[in-house]
């Protein structure tokens, strides 16, 4: 008898007496599983887990692709793939122009050290989080929706974002809920930055901040100063220098 034919790969009749046997087995494993109801509360638990390991910061690099493509901005997925399985040579070039949330699942395929994720203490130091009792924490509130409004908001293109007319208007239908965006006070010190111009000889110093719509992708912090500067002493100074010229 030949190892191909010890092995069953010569005789169909084996394989299926295996491929049975192993189906029996595993039948007998379920069998001896406790079967344990879940309340309502464990399914709407496990319900978010799934949909959390379904976005850019809970999927697994290594895990399921189809999360991580699922998570995908609609306009990235088209390259996703082909930057998969991109040459070794064309890798660092790929992790330069890739935004940077989506790093670490190219990363993890390739065999490369993995970037840390940021924690979501240190993202939200300088973001906005919304409440407890915001209403976009509800499950019945559409993300979308909220998205929808963010984007509006930002001054940024909604299709960019995979988000069509058809979403607009069913945001608008819905009134979603917005989300106050953070006031540019919070992060910078108003205070200090009037004592150091003062220090540099200013006075009258008078600093205010306001936050506007941002223009496509041209958003970030923008500085307006008027500086009048009192000559009545340059003038004084310059007539009495030049008196004679001037009579």
């Amino acid at each position: 008898m030949s190892i191909e034919e010890k092995r069953g790969y010569a005789d169909d009749e084996f394989i299926n007496e295996q491929k049975l046997d192993i189906k029996e087995q595993l039948a007998e494993i379920d069998a001896d599983r406790a079967n344990q109801e879940i309340g309502p509360y464990t399914m709407q638990a496990l319900q978010y887990r799934a949909e959390y390991e379904s976005t850019l910061y809970g999927a697994d690099p290594l895990g399921d692709m189809m999360k991580v493509y699922g998570a995908l901005p609609t306009k990235d997925r088209e390259f996703f793939m082909d930057f998969m399985n991109a040459a070794p040579k064309e890798r660092k070039e790929i992790l330069k122009v890739v935004p940077k949330n989506q790093r670490r699942f190219y990363q993890a395929r390739w065999g490369m050290e993995v970037d840390e994720k940021e924690s979501l203490r240190s993202y939200f130091s300088d973001h906005n989080l919304p409440g407890a009792d915001w209403s976009g924490w509800r499950p019945d509130t559409n993300l979308d929706d909220i998205k929808v409004k963010v984007v509006q908001e930002a001054g940024l293109e909604t299709t960019e974002f995979g988000l069509w007319g058809d979403d607009v208007k069913l945001a608008e239908q819905n009134n979603a809920p917005e989300i106050e965006m953070m006031s540019p006070s919070k992060m910078i010190d108003i205070t200090r930055i009037e004592k150091i111009l003062q220090g540099a000889g200013l006075s009258d110093v008078n600093v205010r901040m306001h936050r506007q719509l941002g223009n496509g992708e041209k958003h970030g912090i923008g500085i307006n100063m008027n500086l009048v500067k009192d000559r009545t002493n340059d003038i004084k100074n310059e007539i009495n220098n030049n008196l004679g010229n001037l009579v």
